[in-house]
């Protein structure tokens, strides 16, 4: 969506373009991610909570993001890759100092 709209494009073209290619890509990647811990808890009423850790290598998501967003003829006509990498990147960082690291 910030892409979209730093492009000066109409979000309401591309929007779902671009919202499908992203859980598409998120879909193919997902087997690419590690757990890094989990915890198993027991609620009060003898059912279980998992809590699990993953990682991801953003390089390899921006990686797959730019093979689908290269792949399909829609986006292509808005597509530019420095403008999409600087926000991709804009957006990791700004989840990285959210997080306190």
């Amino acid at each position: 969506e910030r892409y979209v709209n730093d492009a000066g494009q109409s979000p309401a073209d591309y929007a779902e373009t671009f919202e499908a290619l992203g859980k598409q890509v998120i879909s193919q990647q997902i087997s690419n991610v590690t757990i890094c811990c989990n915890k198993t808890v027991v609620t009060h009423d003898g059912m279980y909570k998992v809590y699990a850790a993953v990682q991801a290598d953003v390089e390899n998501i921006f990686e797959a993001a730019d093979r689908s967003a290269a792949a399909n003829k829609k986006i292509m006509t808005l597509y530019d890759r420095e403008k999409f990498r600087a926000n991709y990147d804009a957006e990791i960082d700004a989840f990285t100092k959210s997080q306190g690291k």
